[in-house]
């Protein structure tokens, strides 16, 4: 599996799900609580695909800006200097930490909203069956209104600050493409790090967002220590966003 088939896996983790609750008797118990150990296996299957993909894509990413850089330093130097295999497998190490501590709590969020929902959704529905205020055959009320519930909440993986729900098919693209991004920035400037090349300048599409296009051409000191310039703990470099 490479990374667009991971995020395909995420996307359909939802339909996946709803599957199985259309094909549940949830007026059995045991039925309804197999269901929720599904969803919990579906989850845990998803945290299992995540730490086989993204250590790889991030070395990718990683090494892409290395060698963008590395192309870069030929034009103004005869020979760079040889790769540091440490500086940059400690680098890697930490973007890819980072990215499975960030998707794996994500990935948990979901897994409890997602049997949570659920199981307050039987709740509701079963009560509401009792007193006589939902009509019609059981199983086909108690599906529909769990697949309701669970399409309008389930799977939510992140709450923003202005409470915005983010899916987990949403956030863990989010999470991979600036993941995947910081490596590829990173892997290039460890690499003017390496060859002495303290200014950089930022390059932006022309294309870009207004965000994006307010740094195109900024140059920043790696260091800090470049007279006239402010250095990259002053100036944020890419990405300037969640992408």
């Amino acid at each position: 599996m490479n990374e667009d088939k991971l995020l395909k896996y995420a996307r359909d983790i939802s339909l996946n799900i709803l599957e199985r609750i259309s094909a549940t008797d949830l007026t059995k118990e045991k039925q309804a609580e197999k269901l929720l150990s599904e969803i919990g296996h579906i989850l845990d299957q998803y945290s299992l695909q995540v730490d086989e993909v993204l250590p790889e894509s991030v070395v990718n990413h990683y090494f892409n800006g290395v060698d963008g850089a590395t192309s870069a330093l030929k034009d103004i130097m005869d020979e760079p200097r040889p790769i540091s295999r440490i500086i940059h497998q400690e680098a890697v190490e930490k973007i890819s930490d980072d990215t499975l501590m960030d998707m794996h709590a994500a990935i948990r969020t979901a897994k409890a909203n997602a049997i949570s929902t659920v199981s307050n959704a039987l709740e509701n529905v079963q009560g509401d069956l009792a007193k006589g205020l939902l009509k019609g055959e059981p199983r086909k009320v108690m599906q529909q209104h769990v697949a309701k519930s669970f399409e309008a909440e389930g799977l939510t993986a992140m709450i923003t600050k202005d409470n915005r729900k983010l899916p987990i098919d949403f956030y863990s693209m989010t999470i991979t493409r600036s993941k995947m991004k910081t490596a590829q920035i990173e892997g290039a400037v460890q690499r003017y790090k390496e060859n002495d090349q303290d200014l950089v300048q930022i390059i932006e599409n022309d294309d870009s967002c207004e965000v994006c296009a307010a740094h195109r051409g900024v140059v920043v000191s790696l260091s800090g220590e470049t007279a006239g310039y402010k250095s990259a703990d002053e100036v944020q470099l890419p990405p300037f966003h969640p992408n």
